[in-house]
């Protein structure tokens, strides 16, 4: 029981640690009915940031890169973040080849 304790304990503390800080780089993953796939961000800073998403069809051998800029901004309270960007995308969907503009918006929370 102590040892469970004291692993609750750090991880706790360790995750409390970790959310204090801001991060660079970040990998995620996108799971939808019509595809699936990997997605890595980066924030130049605070309010700035870059994301790339490779993904695949569910149905098909094709793929779609998609290259997003990101602006975030604070809203509400501590952690909340409404963010709006825009990019493009180019890829193989339904054997056929896919090129096209994209836009984004949503709010976010950082746990």
């Amino acid at each position: 029981m102590k040892k469970l304790i004291l692993i609750a304990a750090f991880t706790l503390l360790t995750a409390s640690v970790s959310s204090a800080q801001d991060y660079k780089w970040a990998i995620g993953g996108h799971f939808s009915v019509e595809s699936g796939g990997v997605s890595v961000k980066h924030k130049f800073n605070t309010q700035n940031a870059l994301e790339v998403l490779l993904l695949k069809p569910e149905w098909d051998d094709g793929f779609i890169v998609n290259v997003l800029y990101q602006r975030h901004v604070p809203v509400i309270s501590h952690g909340f973040n409404f963010y709006y960007g825009f990019g493009g995308h180019i890829g193989e969907w339904d054997d056929d080849f896919a090129l096209g503009a994209a836009a984004l918006i949503g709010l976010r929370y950082k746990i």
